[in-house]
This record gives C-alpha cells, sequence and structure tokens, in this order.
C-alpha cells in the first residue's frame, strides 16, 4: 500500500484549521467546554506554532475552569513569544489565574 506522506501532511493541517476555526467561534459564543474540547481535538492533530492560538486555548480551558491546562497552554504561548503584560489582562476568562502564583512565573 502506497502512504503519500506530503498530501496526509496537508490534510492533517487542513483538519487542524478547521479544529481551530470552529473553537475559536465557540470562544467568541462563551462556549468554553466546546472550545475546550476542540482545541483539544486540534493539538492532537498537530502542533501548533502560533502563540496567538495557544492563548485562545488558555483561555477556554480557564473559562471550563481547568487551571492546569490554562497555564501549560500559556506557558506555550509564552514560549513562542507571547507577553503576558502585553494583552494577558483583557481577558475576563484569564483574570482568575492572575492570582495565581503561576501568573507571576508567566511574566519572569
Amino acid at each position: 500500500m502506497h502512504f503519500d506522506v506530503e498530501k496526509h501532511a496537508g490534510l492533517v493541517n487542513i483538519i487542524g484549521a478547521e479544529f481551530i476555526s470552529q473553537a475559536t467561534e465557540a470562544l467568541e459564543k462563551a462556549n468554553y467546554q466546546e472550545a475546550h474540547n476542540l482545541f483539544g481535538r486540534a493539538f492532537g492533530f498537530f502542533i501548533h506554532d502560533e502563540p496567538g492560538v495557544h492563548l485562545l486555548a488558555a483561555r477556554a480551558a480557564a473559562g471550563c475552569n481547568e487551571p492546569d491546562t490554562a497555564f501549560a497552554r500559556l506557558e506555550r504561548a509564552v514560549a513562542l513569544g507571547w507577553s503576558t503584560t502585553a494583552d494577558g489582562t483583557s481577558y475576563p476568562e484569564l483574570a482568575q489565574l492572575q492570582s495565581d502564583p503561576r501568573w507571576l512565573d508567566l511574566a519572569a
């Protein structure tokens, strides 16, 4: 059986991008659980290197009261160049995380 790696990688990216699109729409509607589930599926398909996508996923996780997952996504966003001082206080979902000592670690 022939397996076309390039075609497979392209399909994986398309599917992952669709999950991210749907998750972003759910987040905009404050449907945190749906957004959180969809981001989880997207990250299951491929490793995303956009800090903004990890920030969106962190917001969804925080909205679901899953601070550990939210901080894991925020740590990845910071590693990719996002700064908590840039816009971390702009999102109500992240406000509850700012009293956690891990928030200060992100800023360091």
